[in-house]
């Protein structure tokens, strides 16, 4: 089975080669077991409605045992622009992104949720930015809905006025204005695959350890200040994760100590390390959880010295205006070792 899929594969890469023009974007949707086929047909339906022409959508169907093969086939036999993979193994949604990845053939690539839906307009403009200047990664504004009746007039809104702001040569990905959402981006496919980055095989938060592993990797990034993607709320949606919060931090606890080594191996700066993953993530992934933060950071003292740890354990609970430090000074951090032993028996 195996080396059938195999010889399929490079047929394809063949045909795609030598007897159709690449395409300017791929999109790559997976999907399982859908409760309602209204979101999955206008999710598909917002892909090929793109007023950028030349566009390619994979749709990974992950095993799915209802009547979500017999839809995506229909589809794909009345528009040439739909790949469809039928997976024989379900293996979860970050696989299937993966497995969407191993067929992109498009100049930029992008993920939406089968349940999302793109403006008109969100791969036009993407494209088009992106192209101006080479960007790496152009990410647009997103608006997540309930009830479609709110989105309306965004999505009937086809002017090209939004303003953008240029990020150059960073490996510092401005989270604070972007979130760390895989479906409101648009990647250059050379970035992605000749890194080779790949989905974790969770079942929560995949997409947002895909982002963290792109950190370590200098890019330059445009943001276009305008609602390009819509984000529907369903508790039955593959990103819905009725697990307790305790238990997703523990797998992403697993997966940033497997990120942080491997980024260590590759002789990465410590400083990146502490700007991308310790600084901005623990926001979300943290939140004010002392405890486990603490921990978290104790895990890592081969890569960073006590000083650095209470540095960072300072910065996180923010310390620094409340007691106003000067963390360049390392009797300050030595002065409040006592305050954070006071608080935290754990802690170095």
């Amino acid at each position: 089975m195996k080396f059938f899929l195999s010889i399929l594969f490079y047929i394809y890469i063949f045909f795609k080669i030598f007897c159709f023009q690449k395409p300017k974007v791929s999109i790559i949707i997976p999907t399982y077991n859908i409760n309602n086929k209204y979101y999955i047909k206008k999710s598909i339906d917002s892909v090929l409605n793109q007023y950028l022409n030349n566009i390619e959508l994979i749709i990974v169907d992950d095993k799915a045992t209802d009547e979500t093969p017999r839809i995506l086939d229909e589809y794909a036999l009345k528009n040439k622009k739909i790949i469809i993979i039928h997976k024989v193994k379900n293996e979860m949604t970050g696989y299937a992104r993966n497995t969407g990845l191993d067929f992109v053939m498009g100049e930029y690539l992008g993920f939406l949720d089968y349940d999302d839906l793109f403006h008109p307009n969100a791969l036009l403009f993407a494209y088009t930015e992106g192209k101006k200047k080479n960007y790496t990664i152009i990410h647009f504004g997103y608006k997540k809905f309930e009830n479609e009746k709110t989105i309306i007039t965004d999505l009937k809104n086809l002017n090209n006025n939004y303003e953008i702001e240029f990020i150059n040569n960073t490996y510092k990905y401005p989270i604070d204005k972007t979130g760390i959402y895989i479906w409101s981006n648009i990647y250059k496919s050379s970035f992605i695959l000749s890194h080779n980055f790949k989905f974790f095989n969770t079942w929560a938060d995949e997409d947002v350890l895909f982002c963290i592993t792109i950190f370590s990797y200098k890019f330059d990034i445009i943001i276009i200040k305008k609602n390009l993607v819509f984000h529907r709320l369903l508790s039955s949606s593959i990103g819905h994760n009725p697990k307790p919060w305790n238990e997703r931090k523990k797998l992403i606890l697993f997966y940033l100590r497997s990120i942080i080594k491997n980024w260590e191996k590759k002789g990465m700066m410590k400083e990146r390390l502490i700007e991308n993953t310790f600084n901005k993530l623990s926001q979300s992934f943290f939140k004010n959880d002392i405890i486990t933060y603490i921990k978290f950071l104790k895990s890592f003292k081969n890569v960073f010295s006590e000083y650095e740890i209470r540095k960072l354990f300072i910065i996180k609970f923010n310390l620094r205006n409340t007691y106003k430090l000067n963390l360049s000074n390392e009797l300050n951090l030595n002065l409040y070792e006592s305050f954070i032993h006071s608080k935290i028996k754990c802690f170095i």
